[in-house]
């Protein structure tokens, strides 16, 4: 999901967060990037995972169809 907001406004709430922990300066704009990344980079993550797992889902029911036809071997 992509964001249509400008990064001013993106970055507007974590900044005030920063502020009102204390942060002064420059650190306030690093520390609020740092935060944001870090948010993006775990939902990015969660997402992957999700993705992998419907995937996994996927072939798995697909590699139930072929075995449901397979015979059962009979022996001697």
């Amino acid at each position: 999901m992509s964001s249509s907001l400008p990064w001013q406004d993106v970055l507007a709430p974590a900044w005030e967060l920063m502020r009102s922990a204390g942060e002064v300066g420059a650190m306030i704009e690093v520390k609020a990037s740092a935060l944001l990344q870090r948010h993006l980079v775990q939902q990015a993550t969660v997402g992957a995972y999700s993705d992998c797992f419907m995937l996994v889902a996927v072939l798995c029911f697909v590699a139930m169809v072929p075995i449901c036809f397979i015979r059962r071997y009979q022996g001697s």
